[in-house]
């Protein structure tokens, strides 16, 4: 526990760092607020600061992705189903 002001905040470690869960929050360049929505959607700790910015975990194989892709296509490749 760490006292910060006249509050006391838990201290949670992951790979060996201990930090509060707003240093956490500040270690993964994302807002507190955003931490927490991350963790009350079922994410651990370690799963919430390992994401992005825009909530995909950051060692995400090249080969998964998300669909978006990390090059340009030379053509459109879309197909609708009837």
């Amino acid at each position: 526990m760490v006292t910060h002001g006249e509050r006391t905040l838990a201290v949670h470690t992951i790979d060996g760092l201990s930090k509060t869960l707003p240093e956490w929050a500040a270690h993964a360049g994302i807002k507190y607020n955003a931490l927490i929505a991350r963790i009350h959607k079922g994410r651990s700790l370690a799963e919430a600061v390992a994401m992005n910015r825009r909530g995909v975990p950051s060692d995400l194989a090249a080969s998964v992705g998300t669909g978006g892709g990390s090059t340009a296509q030379e053509s459109t490749n879309i197909g609708f189903s009837e």
